[in-house]
């Protein structure tokens, strides 16, 4: 099984990608359809139970469409993000949440002062996200969550497609430093940072748009597999995301 692409982040190669992608695509870049927005944050109110007016930072919010999703439950949202460009965008939306551009390793709040920390499909761009785990540990109070959901590399297509290892992966639409993760390396991180962890994977996460060409004509198929997929125990194993939730 593949292991770390590397243990750096290149935080201002980062920035430059999705500063572009936002300029490219004239906005959002979120991949996912509505039905998939939905399911995770179904399953972020299953498994963190938020309740109106606690308090939340997002951790690669983006151009904020999950963000917006978690103030819209009550909660107060903090939104950060290395790209300038994405948090421009953010601010633009009317109300909600309020941005900054900002470091996973180095979140602009004090110790234990934050009920839920958010990462969005955001780790696997960290080549050793364990800082941006124990951070995240800090900054929460007493039995405050952090809820993260990941491409799972034992998901035969995010291995083959997305994974730098793989025969059949191209660079197009990816971010330089991202990779699919193991269930196990997100566990022992968030295990070593303190917290107390409940992990299961999940399918039926629908795309909006995909960034390999080639790919782009069979996306319904690989949608309809992804569903077919969750009414199976083996989505428990090869679910697409790898969902994981972590108690302080």
């Amino acid at each position: 099984m593949p292991g770390r692409v590397n243990s750096i982040q290149d935080k201002q190669l980062e920035a430059a990608t999705f500063d572009h992608l936002v300029q490219a695509q004239g906005g959002s870049f979120e991949p996912f359809t509505d039905a998939a927005v939905d399911a995770l944050v179904g399953e972020f109110r299953k498994t963190a139970n938020p309740r109106k007016r606690q308090t939340a930072i997002e951790v690669g919010c983006g151009t904020g469409e999950f963000t917006r999703r978690w103030a819209a439950l009550g909660l107060d949202v903090l939104g950060i993000d290395l790209s300038p460009a994405a948090i421009a965008m953010a601010r633009s939306a009317a109300g909600g949440p309020r941005y900054e551009v900002g470091d996973a390793e180095k979140l602009p709040l004090g110790d234990g002062s934050v009920d839920f920390v958010i990462f969005a499909s955001v780790l696997h761009h960290i080549p050793d996200f364990r800082p941006a785990v124990r951070e995240a540990y800090r900054v929460l109070a007493k039995g405050g969550i952090c809820f993260a959901f990941d491409p799972n590399v034992f998901a035969p297509q995010m291995y083959l497609l997305r994974h730098p290892s793989s025969p059949l992966y191209t660079s197009e639409g990816v971010s330089p430093q991202e990779r699919p993760l193991r269930p196990g390396e997100l566990r022992s991180a968030f295990e070593g940072a303190g917290f107390r962890v409940r992990q299961h994977c999940r399918a039926a996460l629908p795309y909006r748009h995909v960034g390999p060409r080639w790919m782009r004509p069979l996306l319904p198929l690989y949608n309809a597999y992804d569903r077919l997929l969750e009414w199976t125990r083996l989505s428990r194993v090869i679910g697409s995301f790898i969902i994981t939730v972590g108690s302080k």
